[in-house]
């Protein structure tokens, strides 16, 4: 949801700016940083969410996850774990 919301803002602010109807003239710096900051984040969510459903890639995992050349690293999200009574214990034990 939010990666769709990212990407549509920086679509909507560069869309305001071509409706023009007067000459067109260079688009302000406030409006670029706006666009920049949200496509960036629509870049870095995707990558998020591909590494929490996929894993890391094997290449990236070789080079950045300590002994993955030893042994098979799992990188990929586990899933999700039941929150129970159990694990609100462990919490306020903390």
């Amino acid at each position: 949801m939010h990666v769709a919301v990212f990407i549509a803002t920086a679509v909507i602010l560069s869309l305001l700016n071509t409706r023009r109807a007067e000459p067109a003239k260079k688009l302000h710096w406030a409006p670029k940083v706006l666009i920049g900051f949200f496509l960036l984040l629509f870049i870095i969510d995707g990558a998020l969410i591909y590494i929490a459903s996929h894993g890391l890639p094997g290449f990236v995992a070789k080079r950045f996850m300590p002994d993955a050349d030893k042994g098979g690293a799992h990188t990929a999200f586990p899933g999700v774990m039941p929150h129970g009574e159990d694990a609100a214990k462990a919490v306020t034990r903390i």
